[in-house]
């Protein structure tokens, strides 16, 4: 079986024993994303905004589904992999902070309500 590794140029690099993804035949498996951009720098606001950040006109041709940092960064990794979001089966998500379920949740559903599996938990020492 042959397993590669799968860095998207689109986000941050991350050191090189870590890797945006694994991909196996038929699979692939993302490693957790947040709220940053290309250069490593946290989206302004609160978890709205790190959900959700609408791209500006240089990204315009991105779908407004497409328009989420987390998810974004995550899409961007599906893409290196040849892959895309109709494929996605399960999305695990892990909140620093349980009181922003409701506004991350709001905000998750107006981006991704095509999912149909998803956990969220708390990532909260």
């Amino acid at each position: 079986m042959s397993v590669e590794k799968i860095n998207s140029p689109k986000n941050r690099a991350v050191p090189q024993i870590l890797s945006h993804a694994t991909k196996v035949p038929g699979l692939i498996f993302i490693s957790g994303q947040v709220p940053v951009d290309i250069e490593g720098a946290v989206v302004p606001g609160g978890i709205q905004e790190h959900t959700v950040r609408l791209e500006d006109s240089f990204n315009a041709y991105l779908s407004w589904l497409s328009q989420a940092q987390c998810i974004f960064n995550l899409g961007n990794v599906l893409e290196a992999a040849g892959s895309s979001w109709d494929k996605v089966v399960k999305v695990n998500i892990y909140l620093k902070n349980m009181d922003h379920f409701v506004s991350m949740n709001e905000t998750y559903e107006k981006v991704r309500s095509l999912l149909s599996s998803r956990i969220t938990s708390s990532a909260d020492n």
